[in-house]
C-alpha cells in the first residue's frame, strides 16, 4: 500500500514535467512465471493514474506513452520493486526490496487488526490512507 501511494506521488510529479519518464524495474526468483508481476502492474497503474500522458505499460523497448517496465527472473530473489522518474537533470528512484516472505503476513496481519469492528469494503490503499492521517470514516459502506 505503501508504495502504490509513492508511485502516485512519483506520478503526480511527472507530470509536472514533460521531460521525466517514469519506468519500473523488478526482480523476483527463477520459479516466478508471470512477468510482470502483479505488483509491477500494480504500481504502473498507480503511476499512470497520477500521470495523464501514460495510456498504459509494456516490456521491452520504449515508447513515449506508455510506462517500461523490466523483468528479471533469476536466482531467489523473493522480490524488489524499483520505480524511477528520470529526467534530463535528475533521477529519483524508490524501491521495495522485500528480504522475507514474513513481510507479505505481517502486512496481511496489520490489515486484519486495522479492519477489526469495521464495516464496508476496503482495500490495502484505505489502510495506509487511516495511517497517514486520512479520513475514511466518512466514507459510504459499499451498498450502502
Amino acid at each position: 500500500a505503501l508504495m502504490r501511494k509513492l508511485a502516485a506521488i512519483m506520478g503526480a510529479y511527472a507530470a509536472t514535467d514533460q521531460e521525466a519518464d517514469l519506468g519500473i524495474i523488478e526482480h523476483h526468483h527463477k520459479m516466478k512465471l508471470d512477468a510482470p508481476s502483479g505488483t509491477a502492474i500494480t504500481l504502473a497503474s498507480a503511476l499512470q493514474s497520477a500521470c495523464p500522458r501514460y495510456v498504459g505499460w509494456k516490456i521491452g523497448s520504449y515508447e513515449k506513452d506508455k510506462i517500461n517496465i523490466a523483468s528479471l527472473r533469476s536466482g531467489f530473489e523473493i522480490g524488489r520493486h524499483d520505480i524511477s522518474l528520470d529526467s534530463p537533470f535528475e533521477t529519483l528512484t524508490i524501491s521495495h526490496h522485500a528480504k522475507d516472505r514474513r513481510v507479505f503476513a505481517s502486512g496481511a496481519m496489520r490489515g486484519a487488526t486495522w479492519i477489526w469492528g469495521r464495516r464496508g469494503v476496503f482495500t490495502m490503499d484505505d489502510l495506509a490512507t487511516d495511517a497517514f492521517g486520512g479520513d475514511i470514516t466518512a466514507r459510504k459502506p459499499a451498498g450502502a
